[in-house]
């Protein structure tokens, strides 16, 4: 019983740091692309009238919606979401505000 309950509790410790680590790419980004933590998950919404995405973890701070892959990035202090389109186009925006909202 011991064993389980300590088998728990690092899972629960161990999904709180996988968010935590998440969570610092949340934010709107610049064109009012937003990406938002819920559930322990990151979310893409293009617009706000949009129903959003879950973003897929692709390993490291690569994720990907269908064919299209998102990166994040940092430079000093500033995040950036580089889109990656299936035509092989990319767009990278940085983040204008942190955001707390789910989706």
């Amino acid at each position: 019983l011991l064993g389980r309950l300590a088998e728990a509790g690092d899972a629960r410790a161990a999904a709180r740091s996988a968010a935590a680590a998440l969570a610092r790419w949340a934010g709107v980004y610049d064109g009012g692309h937003r990406v938002e933590l819920a559930d322990g998950r990151l979310w893409y919404r293009r617009r706000a009238a949009v129903m959003p995405e879950e973003l897929l973890p692709l390993g490291g701070d690569r994720f990907a919606a269908g064919a299209t892959r998102f990166a994040f990035e940092t430079s000093g202090a500033t995040a950036r979401l580089t889109i990656e389109r299936p035509d092989g186009s990319r767009l990278a925006y940085p983040r204008t505000a942190a955001v707390a909202a789910a989706p």
